[in-house]
This record gives structure tokens, sequence and C-alpha cells, in this order.
């Protein structure tokens, strides 16, 4: 017969393994119905109702995607090879999303976040960063235009990928530019989305 000491202390090393296990796990991101989304807007709203559903969705996207963990994703070389996004991902990331139809966006991603990686004060802060040009429908009937547009992005990163759209909405990618913060441990700590203020830019990069 086992001591019962040996009985409690046998119990709590399990209990304390289990603990560690479940809090390490984490939930793979969750896509949003975009779909459904899309029904919500109707005739005859006003800003603010149109407001107000932008901000449900908003609250959807995060519920379904912070502190949750990158699924299985794939996005292209230039060269077109497949690959795991997750493989790209070993230290704190910033993955930048952008497709090539948004003037904003591509002045978001082109020129001012850059800007605002270079100008980081604290070196320590700075990330493994991937640009990932999101391909849509459009780009594979005009293919000569999204090449060429993608050299653009070579010349500012030394990272540059190709995700298709529908991938790219498994992880909830909704606005052009999007910003996603990973630890390293392929963890989604924050969101960034739309074109903002270089000096908001600069602090949102510095917080996270």
């Amino acid at each position: 017969m086992f001591d019962r000491r040996v009985i409690r202390l046998i119990y709590f090393i399990f209990i304390c393994f289990l603990n560690s296990a479940c809090s390490e796990k984490k939930e793979y991101i969750i896509p949003v119905d975009f779909a459904a989304f899309e029904k919500d807007f109707g005739t005859g709203l006003t800003q603010q109702d149109v407001n107000e559903i932008g901000q449900k969705h908003w609250e959807i996207i995060k519920e379904n995607s912070l502190q949750k963990r990158l699924p299985e994703t794939f996005v292209y070389s230039i060269e077109g090879n497949e690959i795991d996004l997750r493989s790209l991902i070993s230290k704190k990331t910033l993955i930048v999303f952008t497709d090539i139809h948004c003037g904003w966006g591509m002045e978001g991603i082109l020129t001012d976040l850059p800007a605002a990686l270079g100008n980081l004060n604290d070196k320590e802060k700075k990330k493994n960063v991937i640009c990932l040009v999101v391909r849509t429908e459009a780009d594979f009937e005009d293919q000569t235009r999204f090449n060429e547009t993608i050299q653009e992005f070579i010349l500012k990163y030394d990272q540059v990928y190709i995700i298709d759209e529908k991938e790219s909405q498994k992880i909830n990618v909704t606005a052009s530019p999007t910003r996603m913060y990973f630890d390293e441990g392929q963890v989604l700590e924050y969101i960034g989305i739309g074109v903002t203020l270089p000096e908001n830019l600069l602090n949102e990069l510095e917080n996270n």
C-alpha cells in the first residue's frame, strides 16, 4: 500500500502538470462568416447603423482571433512554392496584409509602415516582418499587373509572400491593410486594421 503522503504528492504533481498543459494549449483562430456579415448591411441604414454593425463585426473578429494560435495557412513564395505560414514564425512576428487594389492600403504598406519600422527607438523591439500580398480573383485575370506590383513590395520588405484571398479569410483578414502581431508561439496578440497616422503606427509598433 502507498503511504497517503506519497499518494497526495503524486496527485499534486498530476494536477500541476494538467494545469500547465491546459494553460499552454491555445485554441486556433476561428474563421468568421464574412457572408453573414454582408447580409447585415441592408438598404436604408443610417451612418450610425453602419458604425454599430461594423463595431459588432469587429468584436466578433477579435473574439475569434485574439489569443488564439495561427492554424495551418498556406502562402506562396514569389517563385510560386507553397509554404505553411507557421514555418516562418519562430519569434515575435509582424505580418502585414494588403491587396493591390486599395490605394490607401498600398500607401500604408509601402511608405508609412517601412518608415515607422525604421524609426523604432528600441532596437530590441525590431520584429520579424512578413509582407503578405492578398491575391484576389481580379489578380488572376490581370497577372501582369499583379506581378509588376509585387516588385514594389520586394523593394521594401525582406520577406514577401502571396496569399490567396480565401486563405486570408480563414484567419479573419478583413481590411487592407491589416497588421497581425504574433508571439514566438504563433499566438495572435494584437490586430491593427486600416491606415493610421504615422505617429499612431509607431506607437502600435512600440507597444506590440
